[in-house]
């Protein structure tokens, strides 16, 4: 069975240098994406349904194709991009994201949403399937618990 680990393909992209800020060339990526509102803090972000409803879906990917392909991938970490939001001074809009290999097609990504509301446990937000194309970002490390995020944005 082939296994898939993208940490170790893509180690800049995820082992970056905590003391660094540093210029990255992200390849073109897959991506399970969903979306949400609400205060910038990770903890109230898993409160809701958007991060359950994701990981139900990336859960159900792997399933299939470990079962389908023999082809078994790593978990990826969540990627969260937050934005403010203009007219609400403690709101924030957020994007997550979760790595998934090229071999997951749109039809597996069907088939997986299908499936989970055939056994009820389906997905109550939109997630969708997103492929990103090759681009510069900034990158900043942030090693050690949630409270303590604010110094990395610093």
């Amino acid at each position: 069975m082939e296994v898939y680990d993208y940490r170790k393909i893509y180690k800049n992209l995820y082992r970056g240098n905590p003391q660094l800020i540093e210029i990255v060339e992200v390849p073109s990526l897959h991506y399970v994406v969903t979306k949400g509102k609400g205060q910038r803090n990770v903890y109230s972000i898993h409160e809701g349904e958007g991060l359950w409803s994701l990981s139900r879906v990336v859960n159900r990917l792997k399933d299939m194709s470990k079962n389908n392909s023999q082809k078994k991938f790593n978990l990826m970490p969540l990627v969260i991009i937050w934005s403010k939001v203009e007219t609400e001074a403690s709101d924030w809009t957020w994007t997550a994201y979760m790595q998934l290999p090229e071999f997951i097609t749109s039809d597996m990504f069907t088939q997986a949403l299908l499936e989970l509301e055939r056994r009820n446990r389906n997905v109550k937000v939109p997630v969708r399937l997103e492929i990103y194309d090759q681009q510069l970002a900034v990158q900043a490390t942030h090693l050690g618990p949630y409270n303590q995020i604010n110094e990395t944005y610093k």
